[in-house]
């Protein structure tokens, strides 16, 4: 905030921060309370990385079921849906959450990660990781402000990008997990998730959304979040019918 406020505009700074505040929605409202509430499971089974790879997995897929497919629809959607709740004036702001929403998908999974690390006494390399994360994320900053706002938040979320492998690295070698035990857990929301997409494609080339037709983007969000939720149901019923996924 200090660095936009500083050399881009106070104007840039406000519609900025009022993004951030909207990206921060899911982290808010179920990363820090799923974190909280399990810390205190995984503490009392430190030594049982079975026990905690399980718990940690639950935690991860309830987190981004809701969080991966209400940011994308933001994503999707967030100049109209700015522009019928604050105005015109206000439409930069849907512009920048455009590319901040995505940002809220990784920052909701990594923030789940202080719990392991703390339950299984790393703090060390929980400090190393976020040093590690402050560098890359103040030299995007740094980078970012030599151009417009949008290319600010677009190499914000790069940074976060690059942020996610070590951190994900580290976190599934202390658990003795692998990528493919995530990927596993996981795999049904992005498949729900590109079926979402797809009817929203299907949709928009039969009727073409302007800016000012707000009732039609409720519509689209109210079928996509539907059919999301109904695929990813009947993926992980038949899953688990024919044991296509662990």
């Amino acid at each position: 905030s200090f660095l936009i406020g500083k050399f881009m505009s106070p104007a840039v700074l406000g519609v900025y921060s009022l993004a951030y505040r909207i990206m921060l929605f899911p982290l808010q409202s179920l990363t820090f309370v799923m974190s909280r509430s399990l810390y205190p499971i995984l503490s009392n089974h430190q030594d049982d990385n079975s026990l905690i790879k399980d718990n940690y997995f639950k935690c991860v897929f309830y987190v981004l079921s809701i969080s991966f497919p209400v940011m994308i629809i933001l994503s999707i959607f967030s100049t109209q849906i700015i522009v019928f709740f604050i105005g015109i004036k206000w439409m930069m702001t849907g512009l920048i959450l455009h590319w901040l929403a995505p940002t809220a998908i990784i920052q909701s999974f990594l923030s789940t990660t202080g719990s392991v690390f703390t339950a299984k006494g790393r703090t060390d390399i929980l400090f190393k990781l976020g040093c590690f994360g402050a560098f890359i994320q103040v030299s995007g900053f740094l980078v970012g402000i030599n151009f417009d706002i949008y290319t600010f938040s677009k190499i914000y979320l790069l940074t976060n990008i690059i942020n996610f492998f070590p951190v994900t690295v580290m976190l599934l070698r202390i658990i003795d997990a692998k990528w493919g035990d995530l990927f596993n857990k996981i795999i049904p929301i992005f498949l729900s998730t590109i079926m979402m997409l797809f009817i929203y494609f299907l949709f928009e080339n039969i009727y073409h959304l302007k800016l000012d037709n707000v009732y039609l983007c409720f519509i689209y969000s109210f079928l996509m979040l539907l059919f999301y939720s109904i695929s990813l149901f009947l993926i992980i019923y038949l899953s688990k019918r024919f044991k296509w996924l662990r």
